[in-house]
């Protein structure tokens, strides 16, 4: 009976360990996104209906575009998984 509860027990907290270290790659994911939009001072341009990045003039070609994408992902599937 003891193994059985001790096992349980352990299960449990791997799995709770897993989901935070998951959560936790996520957002710095983000923030290194965020991080390389900033870097050329990267903005949202100012065009409501289709919003893009805008850089200075030193970023290299595609940087806003590149990056901009993948950050618009990431923050897609958090909302999504934060609705479910």
């Amino acid at each position: 009976m003891k193994k059985i509860i001790f096992f349980c027990l352990i299960v449990s907290c791997l799995s709770s360990h897993t989901f935070s270290n998951e959560k936790n790659t996520k957002s710095n994911i983000e923030f290194v996104y965020n991080n390389l939009l900033s870097r050329y001072d990267c903005i949202i341009g100012p065009n409501i209906n289709n919003p893009e990045w805008v850089c200075n003039i030193d970023a290299p070609k595609g940087w806003a575009k590149f990056y901009g994408e993948k950050l618009k992902n990431i923050r897609k599937n958090r909302k999504r998984y934060a609705v479910k």
